[in-house]
C-alpha cells in the first residue's frame, strides 16, 4: 500500500506512535545478527588487545595471553582463524582458533572449545588423519 506525502502526514498525526524506518536497514541487521543467541552461550567479545571479536569470552582470553606472548618474543607468526579444507566435494572445513610458532619453530594449532561435539571430534580427527595436524585443545 502507498501512500501519498500528505496522506502519510495525515496518518501520523492520527497516529503518533507510528514510526517511519528511513535509511539503510543494514546497520540494524547487522546489529541484530550480533545480539542473537549462541547455541552453546557464547558471548562474542571484543578484544582491544588484538583489535578483533571472538566468538566466545574463553577465545578472547586464550587470544589476548597468545599475543601477550608474541610480544614478548616467546612465540610468532600468530594467525587467527585458520581454515582448512578436509573435503573438496561435499565442501567440508574446519577453522583452528589460532596457529603460531614456538620457540623451536615448530608450528602449532590451538583450538578453544567450551563443548567438544561429536561433530568438533570427527573434524579434529579427520584433519589428524589427512593432513597430519594435531590441535591443542583449551577451554
Amino acid at each position: 500500500m502507498r501512500f501519498t506525502k500528505e496522506e502519510l502526514e495525515a496518518k501520523l498525526r492520527e497516529n503518533p506512535d507510528l514510526k517511519i524506518h528511513q535509511g539503510n536497514p543494514l546497520p540494524r541487521l547487522a546489529a541484530a545478527l550480533e545480539n542473537r543467541k549462541n547455541k552453546y552461550h557464547a558471548r562474542r567479545t571484543w578484544s582491544g588487545l588484538c583489535q578483533r571479536t571472538f566468538d566466545s569470552k574463553a577465545e578472547a582470553s586464550r587470544g589476548e595471553e597468545l599475543a601477550l606472548l608474541e610480544k614478548a618474543g616467546t612465540i610468532s607468526d600468530l594467525r587467527y582463524q585458520v581454515p582448512f579444507t578436509l573435503s573438496k566435494s561435499p565442501k567440508i572445513t574446519i577453522t583452528i582458533d589460532f596457529s603460531y610458532l614456538d620457540e623451536d619453530g615448530k608450528r602449532i594449532f590451538e583450538d578453544t572449545k567450551g563443548i567438544l561435539t561429536r561433530d568438533s571430534r570427527t573434524k579434529l580427527a579427520w584433519l589428524e588423519q589427512s593432513q597430519g595436524i594435531k590441535v591443542i585443545l583449551s577451554k
